[in-house]
């Protein structure tokens, strides 16, 4: 782990020279700021990082959470598939209409452009899927694609968004490496727009 610039973003760290590669150390973040800790996702995150993990309990928070905030859905169960399908609409249907409504079409609801951006960045953060895994269909790549397939404009989703090349209006991007220069750092969300 690199720590350069953190001194740049919080006056509070101080760096010495001998402190920057810290490669050989344990780091355990206890701070989300992605989500809250008291409730839904936050419970979850606790018992993954817990000395006492249980899969059992981990489900259970997921299965049995009174936020609505998180919420499991077993594959085994008949057609989850289609579950599954029906919830990523729903979820991120406020979120397509938002694209398409584009900044100067509303000036009351977005008087400015920065304005537009960060209520189409907030609503994007609304839903998330969670993936245990990185690659296969269930995984972060299968959900991704699965994801743009559902979101994609055709004769069952009129409403859909065009989604055509790489970056196409809508899109999420993420950052995947920290750039102090620019402040932009791993896991910052963008959303492509129209100018």
């Amino acid at each position: 782990l690199d720590v350069r610039g953190l001194a740049d973003l919080d006056p509070a760290i101080s760096i010495s020279e001998g402190d920057r590669d810290i490669r050989d150390c344990v780091v355990q973040f206890n701070v989300t700021y992605r989500f809250k800790m008291d409730q839904g996702i936050g419970h979850f995150v606790q018992e993954c990082i817990s000395t006492d993990f249980s899969a059992e309990r981990a489900a259970a928070i997921l299965a049995d959470d009174a936020s609505g905030e998180a919420r499991l859905i077993d594959y085994a169960q008949p057609k989850a598939a289609e579950t599954i399908d029906g919830v990523i609409l729903d979820e991120l249907r406020p979120y397509c209409d938002l694209v398409q409504t584009r900044w100067k079409s509303d000036p009351k609801r977005f008087p400015t452009q920065e304005v537009y951006h960060r209520r189409l960045i907030d609503q994007f953060g609304a839903f998330r899927v969670l993936c245990a895994y990185r690659r296969g269909k269930t995984g972060v790549q299968g959900f991704n694609r699965r994801i743009t397939g559902l979101l994609q404009r055709s004769d069952d989703n009129p409403d859909g968004l065009k989604v055509k090349g790489t970056f196409w209006e809508g899109r999420p991007i993420l950052v995947t490496r920290n750039d102090y220069t620019v402040r932009r750092f791993n896991g910052d969300i963008g959303i492509v727009v129209k100018v």
